[in-house]
């Protein structure tokens, strides 16, 4: 059984200006971007549930659910929140796979928000950052309220 939902578009970006900087002992490379937020976006959906923890996507393939980096959002931010509940994600594809508009960090960003929105006691922007900022490097600039911003290490770094 399904509980409360909340539902948000989960913008895409682009990346106005990009240096690639120095290669990182990790393999990631640290850069300095622009990152703007475009009206192009997923449609996202996420319902509290009974215990059970789902993703349903449409318009792509995306593989299997636990590699899906919103939903790994989704159990990140249950872990940190202690989430008592389960979640059903919906996600109806519209940012091309692959294109670097981040699709997928934007998808795992709405969800962020949407659970905070469900939740009996948000825990608030700061700590959604944190969470954002450990699923990958344009999460955190996705889940802000920013519409454009200067990022610099792996993304990770937002200052908007």
């Amino acid at each position: 059984m399904t509980g409360p939902a909340a539902s948000i578009v989960a913008q895409a970006k682009l990346n106005l200006h990009l240096k690639v900087l120095s290669r990182e002992e990790s393999g990631f490379h640290s850069i300095e971007t622009i990152f703007h937020r475009i009206d192009l976006g997923d449609d996202i959906s996420v319902h509290a549930t009974d215990g059970f923890r789902s993703i349903d996507v449409e318009g792509a393939d995306l593989g299997a659910a636990e590699s899906n980096l919103a939903f790994r959002a989704a159990a990140a931010y249950a872990v940190r929140a202690g989430w008592p509940r389960g979640f059903q994600i919906e996600l109806s594809k519209r940012v091309p796979v692959g294109a670097g508009m981040g699709g997928g960090s934007a998808d795992a960003a709405a969800v962020l928000r949407a659970l905070d929105s469900l939740a009996p006691i948000p825990m608030g922007a700061h700590a959604l950052m944190e969470i954002a900022a450990s699923l990958g490097a344009d999460v955190p600039f996705l889940a802000s309220n920013a519409v454009m911003a200067l990022a610099w290490g792996r993304g990770e770094r937002v200052l908007a």
